[in-house]
């Protein structure tokens, strides 16, 4: 099982740095997590995590995924939870949990001569890689991402931006008892993904 590094995720000042980009994916840009506008509102409270999603944007390949103009990633989700807590005095608390699969779709034509799926599965086999009916290696991997603990910082609002005390920001928006946290997130695989991550929260 692998503990995805997630930008966003690194509350605690993690140091999430990117791999060595060799190929860029041409990714669909998934329409996976809908649209959303930051709206800004009454953030004060404590919130549930009800929803997650991931919104692929580029993928920067490493060495286990081939130069391919028709290979994709996509990311499914399974479950997200957890809570976030905003005090009127300026400080949070976070504790939460993402769990999907990253699939990667490659068309037989980008690999090598005399190459099977199985190249594709990389030098620690993390990835799950088969050949479909239509000569396409799909392949899937676990991404999970959990706190245990609630980590805790100062937030600071900017209109619709919240600014943690790490240098990370989100957009938002609150309306009523539902409120709806954005970023821009890197995640780190083996290959470099960037996305849209969002979560989707009712007040407590």
């Amino acid at each position: 099982m692998r503990n995805v590094s997630i930008f966003f995720l690194c509350i605690a000042a993690v140091s999430c740095s990117a791999a060595d980009a060799t190929e860029s994916l041409p990714t669909e840009a998934l329409a996976a997590c809908g649209s959303f506008t930051a709206c800004g509102g009454d953030l004060e409270g404590n919130w549930e995590i009800t929803d997650g999603c991931f919104s692929i944007m580029t993928v920067s390949g490493g060495p286990a995924i081939p130069a391919c103009p028709l290979a994709t990633m996509e990311y499914l989700p399974d479950a997200a939870g957890g809570a976030y807590t905003f005090e009127s005095d300026g400080r949070y608390s976070a504790q939460f949990e993402l769990v999907g699969r990253l699939v990667l779709t490659v068309p037989t034509s980008c690999l090598a001569s005399g190459a099977s799926c199985a190249t594709l599965e990389g030098a620690d086999a993390t990835r799950t890689c088969v050949l479909t009916a239509n000569r396409t290696c799909r392949c899937t991997e676990l991404f999970e991402q959990s706190i245990d603990q609630p980590q805790t910082g100062s937030y600071e609002l900017q209109a619709s931006r919240i600014d943690f005390s790490n240098d990370i920001s989100m957009t938002y928006c609150a309306q009523g008892d539902q409120l709806t946290l954005e970023t821009v997130s890197e995640v780190e695989m083996g290959d470099r993904i960037d996305g849209r991550l969002r979560f989707v929260l009712e007040r407590r």
